[in-house]
């Protein structure tokens, strides 16, 4: 038996936070969570769950999305024009992208063990 369509946004809704610890906003016909940015080259970061409703049931769907704004693209870009910062903003792009792929990884495994954990979930 389907879980009721109110029940399931709660069911998202709590299964965001407790994966990020944020409140999460509904925007349109998703769920977002900014999450607070590092010392990394991305300082946009957000999950962005979208519920889609089926006859059988629901499927939900979860993105990380990583970005930088300007400011760190500036960073970035002085970095790169002096010699002896190329090394560095190698190594500051690595980390970030090692570190993006951590948290997602973590993230993710935490917001399908809470949404495995509720009543009435099914996964195919």
């Amino acid at each position: 038996m389907p879980i009721a369509a109110a029940r399931l946004e709660a069911i998202v809704h709590d299964g965001i936070a407790a994966a990020t610890g944020i409140e999460p906003k509904r925007e349109g016909d998703a769920w977002r969570a900014v999450l607070p940015s590092s010392g990394s080259v991305f300082d946009i970061r957000a999950l962005v769950v979208t519920i889609r409703p089926h006859d059988d049931g629901s499927e939900i769907e979860a993105t990380m999305k990583f970005d930088a704004t300007v400011g760190r693209i500036g960073a970035s870009i002085w970095l790169v024009s002096t010699i002896a910062g190329i090394p560095i903003a190698l190594a500051w792009r690595g980390l970030s992208i090692r570190n993006a792929k951590r948290l997602e990884r973590t993230t993710f495994d935490a917001l399908w063990s809470f949404l495995a954990r509720s009543e009435g979930a099914v996964y195919r």
